[in-house]
């Protein structure tokens, strides 16, 4: 292969890795009814998020997937661009070096920042990751299906039982929620005494 397409494919792929760290961190951290009420109001990029807000597990799975197989094409270049470095090297020693040089790299430019960078600006960085997300939730759907269900097989053999579809504008919920907008000063306490 061409030296140059595969140190641009390297790079996208870092790129991808970041993303899917990113957003599985955003998904968990970001504003659910701030996006719920934006859907609600006709935002179509809220409206997308929630709709896949309401299955989980696919936009999980989706998440992993894709962050597995871009981190295995990652692991696969490296191996091989090191082997062709190193010719008079044996199999172990270049899976060695691969793993020493960009195991350190993966985790802080694609685990660690991206999932810091979503962590304090969730709602935002998921907005801008909406359609990039939507494609690869689409593009791996089939998987995601297949492993999904896998998945729920393998709970009830365990025994684990399916978390029941809980309306999100529960009363807990939206209890929760203004708790933890009074604890973190965005609304002020009140008292109906």
């Amino acid at each position: 292969m061409n030296e140059a397409f595969c140190i641009i494919a390297f790079i996208g792929l870092l790129i991808l890795s970041a993303f899917f760290s990113g957003v599985e961190t955003g998904y968990y951290v970001m504003n659910a009814a701030r996006v719920r009420l934006l859907s609600l109001r006709g935002n179509p990029l809220a409206r997308s998020l929630s709709r896949m807000i309401d299955k989980p597990r696919f936009l999980i799975v989706t998440l992993l997937v894709g962050n597995n197989i871009v981190n295995f094409i990652i692991a696969t270049i490296a191996t091989s661009a090191v082997a062709a470095w190193f010719l008079n090297m044996g199999l172990f020693e270049i899976v060695l070096i691969t793993s020493v040089a960009l195991n350190p790299f993966v985790l802080i430019f694609c685990e660690m920042l991206p999932k810091n960078l979503f962590r304090r600006r969730a709602n935002t960085l998921m907005a801008a990751s909406i359609r990039p997300l939507m494609f690869f939730y689409y593009l791996f759907f089939p998987v995601s299906t297949v492993i999904a269900g896998i998945e729920e097989a393998a709970a009830s053999v365990f025994g684990s039982k399916r978390a029941p579809r809980e309306n999100f504008w529960n009363l807990k919920n939206i209890e929760q929620h203004l708790t933890e907008a009074v604890e973190h000063g965005a609304l002020s306490p009140v008292s109906y005494t």
